[in-house]
């Protein structure tokens, strides 16, 4: 009777305790910028918001629950999605710290990658710079003064994201708006402008904006700029030094090509430093999550005021979406009516060499190379969370061995 007695005294303490940290964290939730673990919770439909707002605050919750491949008993889109998209990138800031190196490793096992590498970047974790560069971003800003005799005026800083229309939007912006009206950032000056070269001209924050693309469809074309390039520089000094990449031993246009691309991609050394410590060529950043851009702008104690997330129509849509952005710029009435006089396609874009083609053949078969790309991108659909997830990706990011990948 005792030992009941007892144990069921330790066993009410434990219960007590579980609850305790239950309702702890809920109501610190809003405190924690920067989560270190995902707790899954499934709301019940009572709880579910018709906004799609994460159901954390929800005070119903139970543990979530995983069986066979997949998990069950929820809601993606109100209940898994919110929550792994908040603990992915709060406040649309990069979590960088809290997948760590779980998304290359889960891309990597999906396409079958021998136990090889992986021992290899345990001897030397430094060395696996495939995963510090993914999230490495080229941030630049071209800033537009519309009066710089007006301290009460807000300046608009646009953050180009390469293979996301820049060159367009950023010949189209100064074709109509004046090319002495506009100045560029980048490298070291980047969080300079903020902090210094902002302050002189404006006492308010600057509306900083972007436009961005589908995720996937964001690495199609870039990989199609690194073949147009490749094909263009091979034998120069920045790509000589690269003859071990797997993927041009394939002829242009077969899909094993772009397969092999994003295995060499994963695996190295088009991004991984290896000895003698060559850097990649320039072409190579181009593949790089957009979100990049999100994590340089932290840095800078800065975050996006608002994106485009689409490049169609951009003579209208990027006038109209600045109008509604940045309100408080003064831009020219003649501007806003457009159209942007935009600089055209890029050479790329002709796919003379059918490599882009096959590329979206192999995504659209939704295979394993498919499903790599999209554990590669989650961080981008988490942060830029005005896309429509593709199916193939809610299948990966529905897989439990995935979901507890994150969670764990």
């Amino acid at each position: 009777g005792i030992m009941r007695e007892a144990a069921l005294v330790v066993t009410s303490g434990l219960i007590a305790i579980f609850v305790f940290r239950e309702s702890l964290f809920v109501s610190t939730r809003n405190e924690v910028k920067r989560p270190e673990q995902l707790v899954l919770h499934q709301a019940s439909a009572t709880t579910v918001r018709s906004n799609g707002s994460s159901p954390f605050a929800s005070q119903e919750t139970k543990e979530f629950e995983m069986t066979g491949g997949s998990t069950k008993s929820y809601d993606f889109d109100n209940v898994l999605w919110p929550q792994l998209k908040e603990s992915l990138c709060p406040d649309m800031v990069p979590n960088v710290k809290f997948v760590k190196k779980r998304l290359l490793h889960l891309a990597r096992r999906r396409l079958h990658f021998l136990d090889d590498y992986e021992e290899h970047v345990k001897k030397d974790e430094e060395k696996d710079d495939v995963y510090q560069r993914f999230f490495e971003f080229h941030a630049s800003i071209n800033a537009y003064y519309p009066d710089t005799s007006d301290m009460n005026s807000t300046v608009m800083a646009y953050v180009p994201v390469w293979k996301c229309a820049n060159e367009q939007i950023r010949f189209g912006m100064v074709n109509s708006l004046g090319e002495d009206q506009f100045e560029k950032y980048g490298g070291n000056d980047f969080c300079l402008f903020f902090n210094k070269q902002l302050p002189k001209v404006s006492r308010r924050h600057a509306c900083i904006v972007t436009a961005v693309r589908d995720p996937i469809s964001h690495f199609l074309s870039a990989y199609n700029e690194v073949e147009y390039r490749y094909h263009l520089h091979k034998f120069t000094d920045e790509w000589k030094e690269f003859p071990q990449l797997i993927f041009t031993r394939y002829r242009h246009g077969e899909k094993k090509r772009f397969e092999q691309f994003v295995r060499d991609y994963l695996s190295g050394p088009i991004v991984e430093r290896q000895k003698p410590y060559l850097d990649y060529p320039l072409e190579i950043p181009h593949t790089f999550l957009m979100s990049g851009i999100l994590l340089e702008l932290a840095r800078c104690n800065e975050r996006l005021t608002d994106y485009l997330p689409s490049l169609d129509n951009l003579t209208h849509s990027w006038p109209d979406f600045l109008n509604n952005a940045c309100p408080d710029v003064k831009f020219p009435d003649e501007f806003i009516a457009g159209p942007l006089d935009t600089a055209g396609q890029h050479f790329s874009s002709t796919d003379d060499f059918g490599d882009y083609d096959t590329a979206r053949q192999v995504w659209e078969e939704g295979g394993r190379t498919a499903q790599a790309l999209c554990i590669l991108h989650v961080m981008d659909y988490a942060c830029f969370d005005k896309f429509e997830i593709p199916d193939t990706c809610k299948e990966v990011y529905n897989d439990k061995a995935f979901v507890k990948a994150l969670t764990n």
